[in-house]
Order: structure tokens, then C-alpha cells, then sequence
């Protein structure tokens, strides 16, 4: 068992954090949110499972429209756009994004200038055309498809849209809004049983809300942030024995070098345990939830699932481990390569 915990250690760190915060003004602005764009998103399912006495709390996001739960957040910035009489934007996306944001600017007449990075993966590119996208994809990676949109906007005077602004936080909270409100039904205690919540990390803009929400809701709920091996540029500020590659990677969602300043401290401060999982772990978890769950994962929306496969036995001591499975855009070929 020494050794188990040893190769756990490698693979996850734990933070011993004392400095969360509970922020009920997010908390409240949040469940207005969801109020306001509840119509216009597709609820996401739960699939509950046991592991001995552990409930295993599978959260399904992919037939959300655009395939990603980053399609909420985008519906509630949206509004401030219209607001604001905005004609056009810019944006850095790996694709997720930029799919939710140039559908709803699509549909309200404004133009969407998407700097994409390289290894966005072909699917997701057929689709950022048919939102009629102004597509500008010769960008390295996403941090520098990220520059290279905001110097696009400062130079034509567009509004540049990043992905983690307060009113999209607001939009994505909804997703762990709605998992509370379905377990709560089923359980009324819930809020007090030992809760681990696993969250992908990119760049925070699904993992900074949510936990905002549920440090809210019971500052004894654990959370846990997992990222691809070759992108993990957290995991490595708690570990310094391996820099990530930064190689193209299956999870090219959660493929984002570095974290913006408005999740870096948030995320230091709340987060329990760090891990991250290699290629063929994300691999297995995407073949996984489609063999057992028919579940059509991409590579980021199966990071949370790659975790518990990856480590499930040290997690026994918890009465529920939510899993969130946020994103289904995987070209074809790459799919049916990994679930052969």
C-alpha cells in the first residue's frame, strides 16, 4: 500500500488549503443566471452509479447545444453584448468557445472573429463555419491565438471577448447549479455528506465558478482540478519534477498554457487536490464512458472520468464523487480510432 500511495503522490498533490472564501453575491447573482438562460440551454443528465458505498455522480453536459458547457456562459454574455449594441467581437478559442459565441452571434446579426489554434481539431472547424465565423487559424497554440485576437480588437477597435469574464462565470456556474438541484432532490442531506468534486482544467473558466458555488454551498466540500500531463502547467507549480511538454495533446480544450490572473489565485486558495493524467489515460476514460455509457466524450470533457479510473480506489472514503462530462466535439476519425 506504501507503494500505491507513492505513485498517488505523483500523480496528485494535496494543498491543505485554509484560505477559501465564500462568496454568496456569486452565489446569488448565479441562480439568477441560470433563471434567466434556463430556456435556452439543454439540461444536463445524471448518471448515478455505486462504487462500494460511494455514489458516483456522473454529470453529462455533451448534448448541450455546441456540444460544451462553455454554451452557457456564452448565453449569458451574449445579453451584455446586445446590450451594449455590439457589432463585433474577437476571440482565442480552441474551439469550444468559439462555437457557443459565433452560434448566439450568428443569431443576433454580430461578427465573430475567432482565432483558433493549430490543433483544433477538424470537426470543430467545419462547425465555426457554419456559425459563419471569420476564422483566423494560422495561431501556435491557443495562448497565442488568445494574443493575437486582442491585438486584432485593439487595432480595429472591436470588442476583444475572453473567456473567463464575471458574466460567463455566472452562465457556467449553472451547470454545477443544476447537478446540486438534481441530487438535492434525491437526497436532502446532501450538503452535509463528505462531497469530492473533480473538475477539468484549461483555463479555469468551468473549475473558478463552479467551486465558487459549491465552497458556498459547504466549505467541507473537497475539489479536485485534473489537466492533460503535457498542459500541466498547475500541477507543476506544487511539483517541480516534470515540466509539461506542451505537446499537442487529445485534450486540446483543456490545451492552455497558462491561467488567467482572475482564476490563478482563486484556484490556489480553493483547491484540495492537483493531478493531472497522461494521453492514454484521457484514451481510456473517452472509451470508457462510450463502452459503458454510450457517452460521446472529447478529450477535455473526459478529464474528470480519466481521474477516477486512474485513482477510484483512494477515493473510497467519500459518500459522492461528482464527475463532470462537459464536451463532445471529437473529429470522427479520432473517435472511432480511440473506441476501436
Amino acid at each position: 500500500s506504501n507503494n500505491i500511495l507513492l505513485i498517488i503522490l505523483m500523480y496528485i498533490k494535496l494543498t491543505n488549503n485554509k484560505n477559501f472564501k465564500r462568496d454568496k453575491k456569486f452565489y446569488q447573482i448565479a441562480i439568477k443566471t441560470l433563471k434567466k438562460i434556463k430556456k435556452k440551454i439543454v439540461p444536463l443528465k445524471l448518471i448515478i452509479t455505486k462504487s462500494n458505498s460511494t455514489k458516483i455522480v456522473i454529470a453529462d453536459d455533451t448534448k448541450q447545444l455546441q456540444g460544451s458547457y462553455k454554451f452557457r456562459g456564452a448565453n449569458s454574455e451574449i445579453q451584455n453584448i446586445k446590450d451594449r449594441n455590439i457589432k463585433t467581437i474577437c476571440l482565442g478559442s480552441t474551439g469550444n468557445f468559439g462555437l457557443s459565441m459565433s452560434y448566439l452571434c450568428k443569431k443576433n446579426k454580430i461578427d465573430c472573429n475567432i482565432f483558433i489554434s493549430k490543433n483544433t481539431n477538424i470537426y470543430k472547424i467545419e462547425n465555426l463555419r457554419k456559425n459563419n465565423s471569420i476564422l483566423h487559424q494560422n495561431n501556435k497554440n491557443y495562448d497565442d491565438a488568445k494574443m493575437n485576437a486582442k491585438k486584432f480588437a485593439a487595432k480595429n477597435n472591436y470588442k476583444f471577448q475572453d473567456v473567463c469574464t464575471k458574466s460567463i462565470f455566472y452562465g457556467n456556474a449553472s451547470f454545477v447549479l443544476e447537478i446540486i438541484e438534481k441530487l438535492k432532490k434525491k437526497d436532502k442531506n446532501l450538503l452535509k455528506k463528505k462531497i469530492l468534486a473533480v473538475f477539468p482544467l484549461g483555463s479555469g473558466s468551468l473549475a473558478t465558478p463552479s467551486i465558487k458555488i459549491l465552497k458556498y454551498l459547504s466549505p467541507q466540500i473537497k475539489i479536485a482540478v485534473v489537466e492533460p500531463e503535457r498542459f500541466s502547467k498547475f500541477f507543476y507549480i506544487f511539483d517541480k519534477r516534470k515540466k509539461p511538454s506542451f505537446l499537442p495533446t487529445i485534450a486540446e480544450g483543456a490545451g492552455v498554457k497558462k491561467i488567467p490572473k482572475i482564476n490563478y489565485k482563486y484556484l490556489l486558495d480553493n483547491v484540495d487536490i492537483v493531478s493531472k493524467v497522461s494521453e492514454n489515460e484521457i484514451k481510456n476514460a473517452i472509451k470508457f464512458l462510450y463502452k459503458k455509457y454510450k457517452i460521446k466524450a472529447e478529450g477535455a470533457g473526459a478529464l474528470s472520468m480519466s481521474l477516477f479510473l486512474k485513482l477510484n480506489k483512494s477515493f473510497s472514503n467519500f459518500d459522492y464523487i461528482i464527475l463532470p462530462i462537459c464536451g463532445t466535439n471529437i473529429d470522427k476519425k479520432s473517435f472511432s480510432k480511440i473506441i476501436s
